[in-house]
């Protein structure tokens, strides 16, 4: 944390912070605020690599930093401070799950530090980077219907969050009171699946094409066993639910109805009759099942207050594998089909479970969830290796090796499980998106790539 004079002049070093982004969150990009005296800086930081984000007072004058209260256990962190105008309360958002979190507040003494319960203001799928706009309102902005919006809410709680201006959608909120300005953050993102060509395995016979096209955003894809369908995430009708559409492309209709910020991503059973995936529609990540004509589902599997994440099919149909934090961290476990009681799979961390095409292999991610190591062992236990030593979160695994994202924006990678060598695929002309998936068949890659991204920087004048 580096501290410059507002007005220009040397630069002085105020500390360094552990854990001032994390994958597993989403956090937004806010993780300090001042106080009204300018003297101290509240800031979010982790005290290990292991432990949740939590909030410090830092000196501005020589960088002592203190605790403001101390953690909550079964939560991911704290981020977002804010201070009251008169110093007197403490504002933030707090995620108890991947994507799902709430706005608190809790009284601050004559220090700075918490004193009294925390409490909470506002809950939800997701609200994040609170600013006061007096010392009896807050802004913050949430997810509603498929979007980010900008909404305003009593700090005392008495009355429900508003959306401002019908609905107006931005994110990252800041706002002078002294000029009664509020300046935000407004994307824009259209996420779309496209699909490569393969003339074999690791190999691609043209360029990408694209393929399930909406205005909003399409990923995720997954194909049925017997290649005919293709499930994703849209939401296109608000949410982000699952989808089913033809291999071609046609026919596209709506699985489910679930009203989270986050859904996906999906598995078919081996036999096609059932697809399972993770919602954090009920609060926090939890694993379904849901019939994949839609006669069935969907089944909620798990119900513990731990995130549930990223499930998928075992090839031969026993168990459901995903990613969950009930033990501090992300751990591969596994769960019946018919539910039950889930069994842990990982010790040493992991996430993101997908089995080889024979059921041979057991791959998995670190439990970073972003940029981290891709590992496998056998289905039937034994000794882990390391696979690929860096990968963007997304990967599938193929007939012969794996299919994933690589560090750079626009590459796809390939890893041949038979000579161990990595290789760049093909690059993309657009960035990569969420979710990469290998045709059983080995002729085609389904792809979700951004067209379009950016942002502008916005601001209300007069705003009160």
């Amino acid at each position: 944390m580096i501290l410059v004079p507002a007005e220009g002049g040397a630069e002085s070093i105020l500390g360094e912070f552990s854990g001032m982004t994390q994958g597993n969150l989403k956090v937004p990009p806010r993780h300090l605020g001042w106080t009204p005296d300018s003297r101290y800086l509240m800031i979010a930081g982790r005290e290990s690599p292991e432990g949740p984000l939590r909030l410090f007072r830092v000196d501005s004058k020589d960088g002592t930093r203190v605790p403001v209260m101390e953690p909550q256990s079964g939560i991911l962190g704290d981020s977002g401070p804010a201070v009251s105008p008169d110093g007197k309360t403490l504002a933030f958002h707090r995620f108890r799950a991947m994507g799902s979190g709430g706005i608190y507040t809790v009284g601050l003494d004559e220090a700075y530090l918490a004193r009294g319960a925390v409490r909470t203001l506002v809950s939800g799928n997701f609200a994040a980077s609170p600013v006061w706009l007096n010392n009896r309102e807050l802004a913050f902005y949430g997810y509603r219907l498929g979007e980010m919006q900008i909404f305003r809410v009593p700090a005392d709680g008495s009355s429900e969050a508003v959306p401002i201006l019908g609905g107006l959608q931005g994110m990252e909120l800041s706002y002078s009171i002294a000029q009664q300005r509020l300046a935000f953050k407004r994307n824009d993102v259209d996420d779309d699946i496209w699909r490569l060509p393969l003339q074999g395995d690791g190999v691609a016979a043209g360029p990408a094409a694209a393929w399930i096209l909406s205005s909003r955003q399409e990923a995720v894809p997954e194909y049925s066993p017997d290649e005919t369908l293709v499930a994703f995430i849209s939401n296109r009708a608000g949410y982000p639910n699952v989808w089913i559409c033809e291999r071609n492309g046609s026919h596209p209709r709506q699985l489910t109805r679930l009203a989270g910020s986050i859904t996906g991503p999906m598995s078919w059973s081996p036999d096609g009759k059932w697809i399972t995936f993770a919602s954090n529609a009920e609060g926090s990540g939890d694993v379904y099942v849901i019939a994949a004509d839609g006669t069935a589902g969907p089944r909620r599997l798990t119900q513990d207050p731990p995130d549930d994440v990223r499930a998928s099919w075992s090839k031969d149909g026993k168990w459901i594998y995903f990613g969950s934090n009930r033990t501090g961290r992300y751990e591969v476990w596994k769960i019946a089909p018919e539910g039950g009681q889930a069994v842990q799979v990982t010790t040493t961390g992991g996430s993101s479970p997908l089995e080889s095409p024979d059921g041979r292999w057991l791959y998995y991610a670190g439990d970073d969830q972003y940029e981290t190591v891709l590992w496998r062992r056998p289905a039937a236990g034994g000794a882990t290796e390391k696979v690929v030593e860096r990968l963007n979160l997304w990967y599938s695994v193929g007939r012969s090796g794996i299919y994933y994202f690589g560090r750079k924006r626009k590459e796809v990678r390939y890893w041949d499980a038979v000579t161990r060598q990595d290789r760049l695929l093909a690059e993309m002309p657009v960035g990569t998106g969420l979710g990469i998936a290998a045709a059983p068949d080995g002729r085609e890659l389904a792809i979700s790539l951004t067209n379009s991204r950016g942002g502008d920087i916005l601001m209300i004048e007069r705003f009160r």
